[in-house]
């Protein structure tokens, strides 16, 4: 099999990404199941787990730059991605090769024991990712969950710990309506006896995980207070246990993310060295995350596709460029409350640009404008990300693009090209 038949492969899988209204299994046991036809390569595997609403992926990312930097061959497993299939795939932060990628999925094409027909594509990309992380004997894995973290497929490791980032409201369509369930879904990835730190989160949220938790869990923020010194254009600084850190991430929400990332180092028992870790730190770089790519004018994209992040985006956007209006490219995908998103990027800017997603699961843009027009905005309408930045970049004026990571990468490939 090549690569453009392992494409061709995914592609014709269930995706639940591109659904509507995606039908999710009840059960792990399945998918069980069908690892084992695989001689269950996720048994061979040291890995850490990695859930939440807002920060996972720059979470899971900073730890596998503290890992990588101290000298271990680190694997990470992130979703969705921005450009490129593979970039869900790494060995220190390098994507998987398009030979592996094709010769592994040849082998799970041909899985003769697979239950029910092929799996979707989240679970046959997890299974590709365990095979591939076995195969190359990596010392430690990094794993993002896709969405919750009970049922989620990567849930069907044992990690040696378990991290927690923030949790909002998101996928309550799946996860519950009510933050407490959200909670609960979300402590899935815990287990008895393996350590689990969470961001500060909610007293309602902190208090589900405190009894849904499976072993003991501890907070950024109570059990391990910081406090932030400054954010910038080059990254953010801040105080935990009385020394001075900084990251290459850009955003006081960051701060919690990166002490998330050196606890996370610090309890999976495996060495490393403050230096080596505060250097990775100091040097990270994660795109899509209040990515700035120019900065005369200020052009800025960030992924965030629900109301907490869009809140956190504002206050990042007044610290890191006050005073400066931008215009605001956005889109978003069905169920995501648009209307509230909207209302509090107002603050920043009356001038909106908005577009579409090429999703199956975009948000009609004719909804959005309308709502851009209740609010007292300007606004027009570009049909494609392409269209909508041409005409930002006509007015030389600053750009915001967010609502979606799925609109950043669109972003991203249009500008790169």
């Amino acid at each position: 099999m090549n690569y453009k038949e392992a494409l061709d492969f995914i592609n014709s899988l269930y995706d639940r990404e591109k659904i509507v209204k995606p039908v999710y299994p009840q059960s792990l046991s399945g998918y069980r199941r069908y690892l084992k036809a695989l001689d269950s390569p996720h048994k061979n595997i040291k890995t850490i787990l990695i859930t939440g609403t807002k920060g996972k992926g720059s979470t899971s990312y900073l730890l596998s730059k503290i890992f990588i930097q101290n000298g271990y061959k680190t694997g990470l497993f992130i979703s969705p991605h921005l450009i490129n299939i593979r970039e869900r795939i790494r060995i220190n932060n390098k994507w998987i090769s398009k030979k592996d990628f094709a010769d592994i999925i040849g082998i799970i094409s041909k899985n003769p024991l697979r239950t029910g027909g092929y799996r979707s594509v989240f679970e046959t990309l997890t299974t590709l990712a365990f095979l591939y992380f076995k195969m190359k004997n990596t010392d430690i894995v990094v794993l993002e969950v896709g969405l919750g973290g009970r049922l989620d497929a990567t849930n069907v490791v044992d990690p040696i710990l378990s991290i927690i980032t923030d949790i909002s409201y998101d996928h309550t369509h799946v996860l519950g309506k009510r933050l407490i369930d959200i909670a609960r879904e979300k402590a899935g990835i815990t287990r008895k006896g393996k350590p689990t730190i969470s961001a500060k989160q909610s007293p309602v949220v902190r208090n589900s995980l405190k009894h849904s938790s499976k072993g003991k869990i501890t907070f950024v923020g109570i059990d391990y207070p910081y406090s932030v010194l400054s954010v910038s254009q080059k990254g953010t600084k801040f105080l935990f246990e009385n020394e001075e850190w900084e990251t290459g991430l850009i955003g006081r929400h960051q701060a919690e993310n990166t002490i998330l990332a050196i606890l996370g180092a610090r309890l999976s028992g495996i060495k490393t060295n403050k230096k080596k870790t505060k250097n990775a730190l100091k040097n990270a770089h994660w795109e899509g995350r209040f990515q700035i790519i120019s900065n005369e004018p200020p052009i800025v994209l960030d992924g965030a596709h629900n109301y907490k992040s869009i809140k956190a985006l504002v206050s990042t956007y007044k610290e890191v460029f006050p005073d400066v209006k931008p215009i605001i490219i956005f889109s978003c995908l069905k169920r995501k409350p648009y209307g509230k998103m909207l209302k509090e990027l107002k603050s920043l800017s009356n001038d909106y640009i908005i577009t579409e997603i090429e999703s199956g699961r975009a948000q009609v843009p004719e909804k959005i404008l309308k709502k851009v027009i209740q609010l007292n905005a300007r606004g027009i309408l570009k049909k494609n990300i392409k269209n909508a930045l041409n005409l930002g970049l006509m007015k030389n004026k600053p750009i915001l693009i967010t609502g979606s990571l799925y609109l950043i990468g669109e972003a991203l490939k249009f500008l790169k090209s």
